[in-house]
């Protein structure tokens, strides 16, 4: 599994935990298994 970097503590410990399909683009939401922070990513 591949991990990204939480931009709350700087972890690498966010893992993608919803898909969504939007009129901008697709949206990601990553959750971080460090200190549970939750933040979306539109590609």
């Amino acid at each position: 599994m591949t991990t990204v970097q939480c931009p709350e503590c700087l972890a690498d410990a966010g893992i993608e935990i919803e898909r969504n399909i939007l009129e901008s683009g697709l949206q990601k939401t990553f959750e971080c298994e460090n200190c549970g922070h939750i933040w979306n990513v539109v590609f």
